[in-house]
């Protein structure tokens, strides 16, 4: 591990944990890709896109995953190794748009297609939350749709009572020390399966990702 992604690391670790150190110890990285080894217009080996051009481009000196604001439509991929009842936390970058009262959205799914699916609603500043088609959760969150923004979802297993506690968290990349918001809730059921990361164009401008990362312990 070089210097300059060991201090990416440290960094990614404390946005996620509130500078909690002794906590982010605890963690382990299963999976992480920041794109700056991909070829421009190439994508990661293990990207299994689903429907929409993703390319890796470089955009103001900073190599990321893009999608195109047209065709307008949902656009996503599946990425990484599966997962099954650990605990575990997926983390990314990502910077959309808006034109008029139409923002880019942000959505995935931990523990394959059928997985939880979470959405990041910047018209109503909410994030949802939902399994299979009878649980749904949503609750307010921080977004900026001018500015890279960092999303963290944390699942921890509870087994005594069959389910998971989840958190969903955002705020601006530039406050990595900052206080961050979201919001916390159970889920009765378990999960099994790759990640996915999907995006809504609504904005017509062209959507981006950097620094994914899922760490198990």
């Amino acid at each position: 591990m070089n210097k300059s992604f060991n201090n990416l690391f440290v960094c990614l670790l404390l946005i996620c944990f509130g500078g909690d150190v002794q906590a982010a110890s605890n963690w382990k990285v299963a999976y992480e890709q920041n794109f700056e080894k991909i070829e421009e217009g190439r994508l990661p080996d293990d990207f299994f896109v689903l429907d929409g051009r993703f390319s890796v481009q470089q955009r103001n000196a900073r190599k990321c995953l893009i999608l195109p604001g047209n065709p307008v439509g949902e656009f996503g991929f599946l990425f990484g190794p599966r997962f099954g009842l650990e605990t575990m936390e997926l983390s990314f970058s990502c910077l959309g748009g808006f034109r008029s009262r139409r923002h880019s959205a942000f959505s995935g799914a931990i523990g394959g297609i059928r997985g939880l699916h979470y959405r990041i609603n910047p018209s109503s500043r909410k994030g949802i939350l939902s399994y299979l088609d009878d649980w749904k959760h949503d609750d307010h969150i921080t977004w900026e749709s001018k500015e890279w923004m960092r999303v963290c979802i944390k699942i921890v297993p509870q087994p005594v009572k069959q389910g998971m506690l989840i958190s969903l968290k955002t705020h601006l990349e530039s406050e990595s020390m900052g206080p961050k918001e979201g919001f916390t809730t159970f889920l009765k059921g378990t999960l099994s399966g790759k990640c996915a990361l999907w995006g809504y164009s609504y904005a017509e401008k062209e959507m981006r990702w950097d620094d994914i990362l899922i760490l198990t312990r």
